[in-house]
């Protein structure tokens, strides 16, 4: 059983990857690519930027909570696996903000 902090923190991810897939359908209906080779471009910079943002926050929130469960890690591993999660999620919503950026200048005005 983990914290009530890490299952929250879990919902609010999936609830993050939702708006990023909902304003993605919505940029992709109202401004359509064109071209199918810059469409696949742009799916895969979004989809690697969402599973790094994915991952980044999965372990922030997973090394904070292992320590309430079973101390695997020591206090200072579990708060610098935290700060890289939360790193490797900055780079994630920077990845991702350059594919809605590609989206935008390879669609058909």
């Amino acid at each position: 059983m983990v914290p009530g902090f890490v299952q929250l923190g879990l919902i609010a991810l999936l609830f993050q990857l939702a708006v990023i897939g909902g304003f993605y359908g919505y940029l992709r209906y109202r401004h359509p690519v064109g071209d199918s080779m810059a469409r696949r471009r742009v799916l895969k910079v979004l989809a690697g930027g969402v599973c790094l943002l994915a991952i980044g926050q999965a372990a922030a929130i997973g090394s904070v909570g292992s320590l309430w469960v079973s101390p695997l890690l020591s206090f200072e591993q579990a708060l610098l696996i935290k700060d890289a999660g939360l790193l490797l999620t900055l780079v994630g919503y920077i990845v991702v903000f350059a594919g809605v950026v590609i989206h935008s200048r390879t669609s058909v005005s």
